[in-house]
């Protein structure tokens, strides 16, 4: 999920550093969102029994849920800062906000800034599920730190329990891409292609889901993400409007029709 969708930038135009601080605050906020309502229903249940009843490690369960789901939007979030490339100017500025020139004073008065958030944001919560993982060996069902973690290992066959790990250090694979070749084209296809055709050849052969339709549905989106980075990289150069630019252009489009097909035929099954 992409945190630019949400378009806080149109609301705040005082500066980058608020547009920047708001995009990597969204995570906590809703964290101790999750946290207030288990203290407003805990206060409701004194009122009424209808009240919903949550525990602490539930919230925890759910709160983890929502950073796994969320980590490569908040891991680009944090990254931006130093997500830097040549403009047309003949300037290096931040690919997201192309206003703001990276050889600046305000710009480097925003890198602590960044700092932080990435330990606290990105580092840290890679360290806290490898931790996790360490430790759920030596628990026993029905222990707090397995209703805490089961957004970790639901998903899962009990022989990869651990799977959810690998698929978070992809998805941070995936978000360093441009940080670290911001300006080659080229470069940048042979990553992202490189991460995703291992991340295919281990879906297809550990299928770590616990339900076939998952693994289906992994296997399918991986073939054709390939497939579209593959006719994408078509227009990673400047190309005349002739027939085989027009032909890719299609060829693009039905792929993720298909794709979309797909995805809502697995579904549908």
């Amino acid at each position: 999920f992409d945190l630019d969708a949400i378009r806080l930038s149109c609301a705040i135009k005082d500066g980058f550093h608020l547009q920047y601080v708001s995009s990597i605050v969204m995570i906590p906020i809703a964290c101790m969102g999750f946290v207030l309502w288990m203290i407003v229903c805990r206060g409701l249940r004194k009122i009424t029994d209808r009240a919903p009843k949550f525990s602490f490690f539930e919230i925890l369960n759910a709160i983890g849920l929502v950073v796994s789901a969320l980590f490569v939007g908040v891991s680009a979030s944090v990254l931006r800062l130093v997500d830097c490339y040549m403009n047309p100017s003949g300037r290096r500025t931040i690919r997201a906000m192309p206003f703001v020139q990276c050889d600046t004073s305000e710009y480097f008065a925003m890198m602590p800034v960044m700092l932080c958030a990435l330990l606290l944001l990105v580092v840290g919560p890679m360290a806290v599920f490898a931790w996790v993982l360490h430790r759920l060996p030596a628990s026993k069902p029905g222990d707090d730190i397995r209703t805490a973690t089961r957004f970790l290992t639901f998903k899962y066959r009990p022989s990869y329990w651990w799977a959810g790990m690998p698929l978070l250090v992809r998805s941070f694979l995936l978000s360093m891409v441009t940080v670290v070749v911001p300006d080659d084209a080229h470069l940048q296809f042979s990553l992202i292609l490189f991460i995703l055709v291992w991340a295919l050849a281990a879906q297809v052969s550990a299928t770590p889901y616990h339900d076939p339709y998952g693994n289906a549905l992994e296997t399918n989106e991986l073939v054709f993400l390939i497939i579209i980075i593959g006719l994408g990289s078509w227009f990673t150069t400047e190309r005349e409007d002739n027939a085989e630019s027009t032909a890719m252009a299609w060829a693009l489009c039905g792929t993720l029709g298909l794709c979309g097909v797909m995805v809502a035929a697995i579904f549908g099954w």
